[in-house]
């Protein structure tokens, strides 16, 4: 069972990760190329065990995997969706990989 200070440790973690979603949210809109998500992974990875870092692990799985990471919520895969949707639109992945998105629900 999880103790009075364990519980707010989490519930702290998760409020940061909150916090975290919108600036995220933002910077992940305004990719448009490989070499924006690229730049964008490298300069902005947050370290290890942190809230945010939750996120760019997500968004890591979806380029290398092309699927839906199991953790993303339906407002974090309508944003990679959306960028899939751009990096196509831009030539920067192929059109294929959409097919495959579009099929895909939550695994919630």
């Amino acid at each position: 069972m999880a103790t009075k200070r364990q519980r707010e440790r989490e519930q702290s973690f998760l409020a940061q990760r909150r916090d975290a979603w919108p600036s995220f949210r933002d910077a992940v809109n305004a990719i448009n190329t490989r070499e924006d998500l690229r730049r964008f992974l490298h300069e902005q990875m947050p370290k290890p065990d942190t809230p945010a870092r939750l996120y760019f692990t997500s968004l890591m799985f979806f380029i290398d995997a092309s699927r839906r990471p199991g953790q993303a919520s339906e407002s974090e895969w309508a944003l990679y969706k959306s960028l899939a949707e751009r990096l196509v639109a831009n030539g920067e992945w192929p059109a294929s990989a959409l097919d495959a998105f579009n099929g895909q629900t939550s695994g919630r």
